[in-house]
């Protein structure tokens, strides 16, 4: 079988490499050639891939939108689980939405540090002790806000900075799903701090782009089945943990994206994430009180996804800072 060759002629007959160049290629362009011809035309070189930090077009944001009103005949009734690692869409909110949304952020990073628990961290969720990452950053934003009393004039956010860089590269390295999911939960809270600082340096996209990558790490590696040594109350809180850890995240970034650019770019794999609707779950002290909170509720299908979540709730007047974020965040869809 005759090989097929890509090289222009001139290459070809001079037996050197060719670099497949268009119109011409560098070797004749070098030697001032006016004509470069090919005898098989070389073939279109493979277009980059999209960084999730820029918007996609207005027809790839069309197509979206349209897949998440599809009738129910093409989907399974219930939730509406779409194959969107890859997909994005782009939302705009009025500075009143977003003050709302920094607000309720900014509560989580202090109520952790000194109840050790907030809307996304559950203090049994790892069971007696708290993975190291947590302990430390509880520790760092006790000490931060004892020492900016007294010294203001030390480099908080230089400080914060580093240290989310160092969990960033903890996550990635990260040798079990639980110690993976306890760094998200620590850069989250120190970037929520940092937010609550104006930190919107411009090398601030690169430490976004790194939180996006381990978030989607979670969302990729999330075991389809807990271990059997767990409680059901425990299992709940932990899964419960790691979808609330995402949803919050997907929201912080895109808060930082209206700040510094005008708009947000939300993942499709976070619209369609379902968490459990019975919130008030999430404040059971224990497991009794939990399964008496769970058997009073006889909702048959808990389980909603981040869109459809608009549909339920109508107002942000709830109790829980959990509702009323995920309610802010999906105020501009009809």
């Amino acid at each position: 079988m005759p090989v097929l060759q890509r090289s222009c002629r001139s290459c070809a007959s001079a037996k050197r490499q060719c670099d497949l160049a268009v119109p011409r290629c560098g070797r004749c362009s070098s030697r001032g050639k006016t004509t470069c011809k090919y005898i098989n035309q070389p073939g279109q070189a493979r277009p980059k891939p999209q960084t999730p930090n820029h918007p996609t077009n207005d027809s790839e944001v069309e197509a979206v939108n349209t897949a998440l009103t599809l009738p129910k005949s093409v989907v399974e009734p219930g939730l509406q689980i779409y194959n969107t690692l890859r997909l994005e869409v782009v939302r705009t909110f009025d500075p009143t939405t977003v003050e709302g949304q920094i607000n309720i952020l900014q509560s989580f990073p202090l109520k952790y540090a000194w109840c050790g628990s907030n809307a996304f961290i559950h203090p049994y969720a790892y069971g007696s002790q708290s993975p190291a990452p947590l302990s430390d950053v509880a520790s760092i934003l006790g000490a931060i806000c004892g020492m900016e009393a007294e010294y203001p004039y030390i480099p908080v956010a230089q400080m914060i900075k580093l240290k989310v860089r160092h969990l960033v590269y903890l996550g990635a390295r990260a040798s079990s799903y639980t110690e993976l999911v306890s760094c998200v939960q620590a850069i989250v809270l120190l970037h929520i701090f940092r937010l609550s600082h104006g930190d919107l340096e411009d090398d601030l996209d690169h430490d976004n782009w790194a939180i996006w990558f381990l978030t989607h790490q979670m969302w990729e590696r999330a075991p389809t089945q807990l271990s059997s040594s767990l409680s059901p109350w425990r299992a709940w809180l932990f899964a419960e943990s790691v979808r609330r850890t995402l949803l919050v995240c997907n929201i912080l970034l895109g808060v930082y994206g209206v700040l510094k650019r005008g708009y947000a770019v939300r993942h499709l794999c976070i619209e369609t994430l379902p968490f459990d609707l019975r919130t008030q779950l999430w404040d059971a002290d224990s497991e009794e009180s939990w399964r008496a909170a769970a058997s009073y509720n006889g909702s048959a299908n808990p389980l909603v996804s981040f869109r459809q979540f608009k549909s339920v709730r109508k107002s942000c007047l709830s109790d829980s800072p959990f509702e009323n974020l995920l309610c802010l965040s999906f105020k501009d869809l009809n």
